[in-house]
């Protein structure tokens, strides 16, 4: 089998750091080549510690796969040729031009995969990729005279120029405009298009039914629910996983929208019945 083109699995996965376990035998259906899957749940349900695990960036428990390909036994510069990973930032204090460090990025696929791109050729490719983010003008500007919006791209612009098999984005339109939002999804959804499976960490539930074909909704280290978006989103989730009364509608579009009408406190929702309690997973 040919790993470029199979199903990413997730099966019975465990993940943390010393003293401090996140996430707890997480299992997900197969995510297959040339999808958008979008990981949500309220903040410190685990989804950056599960992303940084399947990159192979924190030690993992369990099964990662990729087609025909484990984590554990892959070496790193295997995996991370297969696995591209956007984190949230990129290091302070970086002083490579942004042209450069897309270069870095590319150039250090290459021994593993006995790729013999000339330096010309990585520079085209590295220029490219910027220019298709919609900032090729910040070539030649160094990293740590970017705002966080601009290295946020630049950091995408690093993760996909090896053209992985999957890509895993972690929060990549935090710190962007409406305009740079919008960009940024619709290049991860272009990029399944053309066989990638991507895995995107989103806190806007709207913006992840819209973009994402699969939704995975983590709590507490753990799966709450996972599947079509308009499937997923209810107000009994919402009220489950958010703690929140709300109402999920459709807008004049037809995309999905979120109404909050309250936060539900001291474990009674506005009926006066205590939310449901998570399932065991």
């Amino acid at each position: 089998m040919n790993p470029e083109a199979a199903a990413f699995t997730i099966t019975g996965v465990s993940i943390g750091y010393p003293g401090r376990p996140v996430i707890d035998q997480l299992s997900l259906s197969p995510l297959p080549p040339a999808s958008v899957t979008t990981l949500v749940g309220p903040n410190a349900a685990g989804k950056s510690t599960l992303l940084r695990g399947v990159a192979g960036l924190l030690p993992a428990r369990g099964v990662v796969r990729l087609g025909d390909l484990t984590l554990s036994g892959a070496t790193r510069g295997a995996w991370t040729r297969r696995v591209g990973f956007m984190p949230q930032t990129l290091p302070a204090g970086a002083r490579l031009l942004a042209l450069e460090s897309v270069v870095a990025a590319l150039a250090a696929s290459q021994p593993d995969e006995g790729l013999s791109l000339s330096q010309s050729a990585m520079r085209a490719r590295a220029m490219a990729t910027l220019e298709r983010l919609g900032v090729g003008g910040l070539a030649l500007e160094p990293l740590d005279a970017l705002s966080g919006g601009q290295r946020q791209l630049i950091a995408l612009a690093q993760a996909i120029v090896r053209r992985p098999a999957a890509l895993l984005l972690d929060e990549p339109t935090s710190a962007l405009d409406l305009r740079h939002q919008e960009q940024v999804m619709r290049v991860a959804r272009d990029l399944a298009t053309t066989g990638m499976m991507v895995i995107v960490v989103l806190h806007d539930l709207a913006m992840a039914a819209r973009w994402g074909s699969h939704m995975v909704v983590l709590s507490q280290g753990r799966l709450a629910a996972e599947g079509p978006p308009d499937q997923v989103l209810t107000s009994a989730l919402l009220a489950r996983v958010y703690g929140v009364d709300a109402r999920v509608e459709r807008c004049s579009a037809g995309r999905l929208q979120i109404m909050v009408d309250g936060v539900i406190d001291h474990g009674s929702s506005r009926s006066g019945a205590p939310p449901p309690s998570l399932p065991p997973p």
